[in-house]
């Protein structure tokens, strides 16, 4: 027997034995899980990152622009001379990353 007919069966089993009434949450949409729109190949990759507990190279990209920028607010003269120098770099990075993705992503300051 395949794993789906077995799943099937189970799950015809409970349905029937009333295990599966009175759940909550029963009858209400999904919460969305962020990957609304991706579609194909994408949508793979994604859930292939997620699984693995990994981020897509241009989100870990502007993360590491956020961190600079929270870096750089403290920073003072030499120090902030190199993290702004880091930034651009960091900048510049995560928008090819983007560009060659051919994803839009959306950023709060970017």
């Amino acid at each position: 027997m395949s794993l789906d007919r077995l799943a099937e069966q189970r799950l015809r089993a409970a349905e029937a034995a009333g295990a599966l009434s009175g759940l909550q949450g029963a009858g209400a949409p999904l919460p969305p899980d962020g990957l609304d729109g991706l579609t194909g190949e994408a949508l793979q990759e994604a859930l292939v990152l997620r699984a693995a507990g990994a981020a897509p190279p241009e989100v870990v990209a502007m993360q590491r622009v956020e961190e600079l920028r929270v870096a750089l607010v403290g920073a003072q003269d030499a120090a902030a001379a190199r993290l702004r120098l880091e930034l651009a770099r960091a900048q510049l990075e995560a928008s090819m990353l983007l560009e060659r993705s051919g994803r839009m992503l959306t950023a709060r300051r970017f």
